[in-house]
C-alpha cells in the first residue's frame, strides 16, 4: 500500500491522547459516527484518504495560483442507518451520517456546485450538480460550498476495472474541474482560465481523433525521454508527435463539430477546447499524484499510452507534463499564455507547447 506511512499516522491519531499528552482538552480530529466505523475505516477508504492527505500536503501551485489543498472531496458509503460520509479538504474536515445518498453524475462521481445560472451550454451541469439540502447544510457547516462526491469503496460494474490509483486520480481530476474550471464556466472565475473554453459536442470528437495512435505514442515517448533527462530524445519524439498530428488533420478537412452555440467548428478548434478542458484536469491530477509519491512515472506513462475514444485527456496532459519536465522555469509562463488567451488560436495547449519546445532548440 503506497500510503502506508501516512495511514499508520492517521490510525495512531485516532487512538486518542494519553494521560501525559499535552493536547488533552484541545479539539481532536472529527469523530466517526458509530454507525459508520466499519464503512469509513476499511482499508480501501483509508488508502483513499491517505492519498488525499498526501496531495493536500503539497505546497506547490499546479495551475496559476490554485493550491493543491484547495479542492473538497466527499467519500460516501451507504449503510442501514443512512449514508456515511467523510469530507476531505487538505485534511479530513468532517464525518457525517446523512439520511439519503448524494446525487451522482456517473457511478464514479458527482458534484455539488453553488450555481445553476450561466451560459446555456453549462446550465445542464449546474442543474445536475445540486445535492439534497441535508448535504448542502453539512458542507456549509464546514465552510465548503462545492465538492466532488465519490464512493468510498471499490467501484465495480462500470465496464472497466477501477483500481485504487484510478479512484484517487478521478478524485483529483474532478476536483480540478470543480474548483478551477467550473467557476469560470458559470461566469464567476476565481483562478485564471481562458474564456474560449466552451465545450462543443464531445460525442463528435472521435470523428476527429481517428487513427491517432501514433500521435499518442510519440507524445508519451517524448515525456518518457524528458523524465529521463534526454533532451534530444524528447525533442525527436515531440517532432514525431507534431508530424503525426499534422498528417491526421490533413484527412479531417471538412469534418464538422457542433460548437456550444450551435455553430459548426473544425476539428482543430474542437480538439483545442477538449484538450484544454479535460487534458489540464488530467495533467493536474497526474502531476499532483506523482509529486505526492502516489503515482510512479511508469504508471503515468501507462495511462497516457492507453487507447481511448477520447484521447484529448492524454494529449492535453502529455503536453503539459512535457513542458513542465523540459522547462520547469518557463512552465508558469506556459500556464499564463493559455490562461490569459482570448482565442484557441492564441492560447491552445498545442500552440503554447509548440512555442515552448521551439525555444529549447
Amino acid at each position: 500500500m503506497r500510503w502506508l506511512p501516512l495511514l499508520l499516522l492517521a490510525l495512531a491519531a485516532c487512538e486518542g491522547p494519553t494521560d501525559d499528552d499535552d493536547s488533552v482538552g484541545e479539539p481532536g480530529p472529527p469523530a466517526v459516527p458509530g454507525e459508520c466505523e466499519d464503512a469509513l475505516q476499511d482499508p480501501w477508504t483509508a488508502d483513499l484518504l491517505a492519498g488525499l492527505d498526501a496531495v493536500g500536503g503539497l505546497d506547490s501551485a499546479y495551475w496559476a495560483d490554485h493550491e493543491a489543498d484547495a479542492f473538497a472531496t466527499v467519500l460516501f458509503a451507504e449503510v442501514d442507518a443512512g449514508t456515511c460520509a467523510v469530507l476531505h479538504r487538505g485534511e479530513v474536515r468532517a464525518y457525517g451520517l446523512l439520511p439519503e445518498p448524494p446525487s451522482m453524475l456517473t457511478p464514479l462521481f458527482g458534484y455539488q456546485l453553488p450555481w445553476t445560472d450561466g451560459p446555456d451550454w453549462v446550465q445542464p451541469l449546474g442543474g445536475a450538480s445540486q445535492q439534497p439540502a441535508e448535504w448542502v447544510d453539512w458542507l456549509t457547516d464546514s465552510g465548503v460550498d462545492r465538492a466532488t462526491f465519490l464512493p468510498a469503496h471499490e467501484v465495480t460494474g462500470v465496464g472497466f476495472p477501477v483500481s485504487a490509483l484510478s479512484h484517487l486520480q478521478i478524485a483529483v481530476h474532478e476536483g480540478f474541474h470543480v474548483d478551477v474550471q467550473a467557476p469560470a464556466w458559470f461566469g464567476r472565475p476565481e483562478h485564471p482560465w481562458p474564456s474560449w473554453d466552451q465545450q462543443p459536442n464531445r460525442s463528435q470528437l472521435p470523428n476527429c481523433y481517428a487513427d491517432a495512435v501514433m500521435e499518442q505514442t510519440r507524445l508519451a515517448n517524448a515525456l518518457e525521454a524528458a523524465w529521463a533527462r534526454d533532451l534530444p530524445g524528447a525533442l525527436e519524439e515531440y517532432d514525431g508527435f507534431w508530424d503525426a498530428r499534422g498528417l491526421r488533420r490533413l484527412d479531417l478537412a471538412g469534418t464538422p463539430v457542433t460548437a456550444a452555440d450551435g455553430s459548426s467548428i473544425d476539428c482543430e478548434h474542437a480538439e483545442a477546447i477538449l484538450e484544454l478542458e479535460e487534458g489540464l484536469a488530467e495533467y493536474a491530477a497526474w502531476a499532483m499524484l506523482r509529486d505526492a509519491g502516489g503515482a510512479t512515472d511508469a504508471e503515468v506513462l501507462t495511462s497516457l499510452r492507453a487507447t481511448t475514444s477520447e484521447p484529448f485527456y492524454k494529449y492535453g496532459a502529455g503536453q503539459a507534463l512535457l513542458v513542465q519536465a523540459l522547462d520547469p522555469a518557463g512552465f508558469p509562463q506556459w500556464i499564463q499564455t493559455i490562461a490569459a488567451s482570448d482565442s484557441h488560436t492564441a492560447g491552445s495547449i498545442e500552440a503554447a507547447t509548440r512555442e515552448a519546445i521551439n525555444a529549447l532548440r
